[in-house]
């Protein structure tokens, strides 16, 4: 906010900043992705570089699963994660566990943050950590490519926060090649 003022007139001029812009989370099981094939209905970005890691917006239940399917530099399908109302998981490597316990949340709308850092794999919920662990021998190794991610089993009501280092594939738009409203 600033203020100016000039004789009897004040001017107050208030300034927005935006936060990352935001795209519905596109379901790529489908025909016209390959079925999670199709690297133009993922999004090119380098995870385990970037601090920000991967945010998504979502409303949860006890029974379906979200997934995130991670992918290397060459578009290989390296392992997933997924979560609901019941656990988390992230699968690909043998020597990688998530916890598979108790509820974690109610079933409002939350907040989901997703990251590689520095060798561990952090999952965070509305800002505050809810799981740390770091990655050993050829699991970290395992996941030190992930370039590429797609969202599974997620419906145009959740979306995720396109990050300035995101390079979204073609048919991850603002409506989902036609999948979603706009």
């Amino acid at each position: 906010v600033s203020t100016q003022s000039t004789g009897n007139r004040t001017l107050v001029l208030f300034c927005w900043f935006p936060g990352p812009p935001i795209n519905p989370t596109c379901n790529c099981w489908t025909r016209e992705c390959n079925f999670c094939r199709d690297l133009t209905c993922a999004v090119k970005y380098d995870v385990t570089a970037m601090q920000t890691g991967i945010t998504v917006n979502s409303v949860l239940n006890r029974k379906d699963l979200n997934q995130i399917n991670l992918y290397n530099a060459e578009g290989k399908q390296i392992g997933y994660f997924k979560w609901n109302l019941k656990s988390i998981f992230l699968e690909g490597c043998i020597f990688c566990r998530t916890p598979r316990s108790k509820s974690i949340l109610k079933g409002e709308e939350n907040e989901w943050n997703f990251s590689f850092v520095g060798g561990q794999v952090v999952v965070s919920v509305g800002g505050e950590e809810l799981y740390r662990q770091k990655l050993r021998r050829g699991c970290r190794s395992h996941y030190e490519d992930v370039q590429y991610f797609s969202f599974q089993r997620m419906s145009c009501d959740s979306y995720f926060k396109v990050e300035d280092e995101m390079e979204r594939g073609e048919k991850v738009n603002p409506t989902c090649n036609g999948h979603c409203e706009g």
